[in-house]
């Protein structure tokens, strides 16, 4: 049995503007930045919770991924 890992980070893939994606999402959040940034990935952080955002093919599988954000109002 394979212990289990310390760390999961989601992956969001995108057909292209994968670091332009991060940007947006950086800039729309407090206590978020961007921590590498490259032509295939950008690795950021958003309220403590790491993630990747990787430029990959264009699938005819969807890729998605959903946010919950709990506010005060």
């Amino acid at each position: 049995i394979f212990p289990m890992p310390k760390k999961i980070t989601p992956c969001l893939l995108y057909a292209k503007d994968a670091a332009k994606a991060a940007r947006y999402y950086v800039s729309i959040f407090k206590d978020s930045r961007i921590y590498s940034s490259d032509s295939m990935s950008t690795r950021f952080r958003i309220g403590g919770t790491d993630f990747i955002a990787i430029n990959g093919l264009a699938s005819k599988f969807t890729w998605n991924i959903s946010f919950m954000i709990e506010c005060k109002d």
